[in-house]
């Protein structure tokens, strides 16, 4: 089950709906950080010190900075609260227009 409660703001142009970090999201996180690096080769992940902070992107580069601060007074202050069940993942990469799915998992029951 995935939590998800209030906005967030990436200033000047995103805004996002904070998503909580419970124990079942760490391990996905830790799992596929570990996988990054041991099947894949992928290990950027692991250097350094990196904060978690799973979130859900409402608004992004298309959000001008004028319109950005306007829905930013607009939201800062509402209550958002919702849950739902989650099946599976997927890897994004932007290709400068848009988010483009480049991976999907199903988690195992």
């Amino acid at each position: 089950m995935l939590k998800l409660d209030s906005f967030g703001f990436f200033p000047p142009r995103v805004i996002f709906i904070n998503i909580n970090k419970s124990e079942t999201l760490k391990g996905v996180y830790h799992r596929f950080k570990r996988h990054m690096n041991d099947s894949l080769n992928i290990n950027s992940l692991l250097r350094g010190p990196q904060r978690f902070s799973p979130h859900m992107t409402v608004a992004f580069r298309d959000l001008t900075k004028e319109n950005f601060y306007l829905a930013r007074r607009e939201y800062e202050n509402k209550n958002i609260s919702f849950e739902f069940e989650v099946d599976g993942i997927c890897m994004l990469r932007h290709n400068r227009k848009y988010w483009e799915i480049i991976h999907k998992s199903r988690f195992k029951p």
